[in-house]
């Protein structure tokens, strides 16, 4: 619990807050960028939410270090590729059961909307 609240704060706060206000202390604004400045804020507000989650995650339970040395087998052995591909040839079926689930709702859009037009 304390890892998500931590992880949706921190989202929250540098996304709405720390890198915009960075932004307009360097003399950017968002709305005046091109495709590539609004493509290279986004990337930054991404890097800088993953490294924040990164570290959440590493404050928060580096109490539970060391762990044991079975703890994450790794193996190429067993079914795993056909649960890989099963999951590849999945995802069409799941997409068109999403899009017909939203055909059925004559409020809500069809298709896919965005927040902007870079995304």
């Amino acid at each position: 619990m304390q890892v998500m609240l931590l992880w949706v704060v921190s989202f929250w706060f540098i996304g709405s807050w720390v890198i915009p206000f960075v932004a307009h202390m360097a003399g950017f604004n968002k709305e005046s960028l091109t495709f590539r400045g609004q493509a290279l804020f986004n990337l930054v507000t991404d890097v800088t939410e993953g490294l924040a989650g990164i570290a959440i995650l590493h404050r928060c339970l580096s109490r539970f270090c060391p762990l044991p040395s079975d703890w994450f087998r790794f193996s190429l052995k067993g079914n795993w590729l056909l649960d890989v591909a099963l999951g590849c040839f999945m995802f069409p079926l799941v997409n068109r059961l999403s899009q017909f689930n939203l055909s059925l709702l004559p409020i809500l859009p069809s298709t896919p909307v965005t927040l902007s037009s870079l995304e």
